[in-house]
């Protein structure tokens, strides 16, 4: 694991794929809003951070992570606003992550 001291980040080959990964679907849902912005549909990116799922490894699961249904709610307060409202995105995290 490499330090990047500029940024204050743990940079691994998976982190650094989840992030790659993370980055293609805001890219493609910003692409995706602007197609939808004369019509009444909703893009709204959502990043979260470690959710508490089957495929965590024992060490993850020692870090503060989201339950599954933190991550819901997020995504229901963004299909619930009015057509006037965009939600242009959601960063839900932990209480007590480390960036």
């Amino acid at each position: 694991m490499k330090n990047n001291p500029s940024a204050r980040f743990q940079v691994s080959r998976r982190t650094f794929l989840a992030g790659a990964g993370g980055a293609a679907a805001l890219v493609t849902a910003a692409g995706c809003g602007d197609d939808a912005k004369s019509t009444t549909t909703t893009t709204a990116p959502t990043a979260t951070a470690l959710t508490d799922t089957d495929i965590l490894t024992e060490g993850q699961r020692k870090k503060p992570k989201l339950e599954p249904d933190d991550v819901a709610r997020a995504v229901l307060y963004a299909l619930q606003q009015p057509p006037s409202v965009d939600v242009n995105e959601i960063l839900v995290r932990p209480t007590g992550q480390v960036l």
